[in-house]
């Protein structure tokens, strides 16, 4: 249901885009968008920022809290792609990272009541949270958007499953 809500959500900003129109020197009005769905200026951190801002409303409604997304690096270039692409790759990684460090900060603060069992409501602040980092490289041939996170990564049982 989570995955549904923030897809949907997603997919009508991006429809809201195409219907967005550029004008050309000679005046005509042309889409950025091909038949294809490249973009000849597609701004990798316009779109990052986009979905981390409702990654982040999901969270706050998820867990209370929601740990900030910091861009770093070349944020504001632009190259041809297709930016459908891009908020998919970073909607997936995103979704991992801020759960992650949501659910590292619930356990580390997790008390242990005197009956022996788990307190069950554990006061956070979007502050207690490290912030997840997007940090985008543009190369002559190449773009890279690295995210990192505080989140502890992959459980050790997990692991000798991969």
């Amino acid at each position: 249901d989570h995955y549904t809500a923030l897809h949907d959500g997603v997919r009508r900003h991006h429809d809201e885009e195409k219907d967005h129109h550029d004008h050309r020197e000679d005046g005509a009005t042309v889409s950025p968008c091909t038949a294809h769905g490249l973009v000849s200026n597609c701004t990798p951190g316009i779109i990052v920022r986009d979905v981390a801002s409702s990654l982040s409303i999901l969270c706050k409604s998820l867990y209370g809290v929601s740990p900030k997304v910091k861009l770093l690096g070349e944020v504001d270039f632009s190259f041809a792609h297709i930016p459908e692409h891009i908020a998919y790759i970073a909607q997936e990684i995103l979704k991992n990272s801020l759960r992650s460090s949501i659910e590292r900060v619930q356990g580390e603060r997790r008390n242990t009541g005197s009956d022996g069992g788990d307190a069950n409501f554990i006061v956070l602040d979007d502050d207690d949270i490290p912030p997840v980092t997007v940090e985008f490289h543009k190369g002559e041939f190449d773009v890279i958007m690295k995210i990192s996170d505080q989140g502890g990564g992959m459980r050790p049982e997990l692991k000798k499953k991969v």
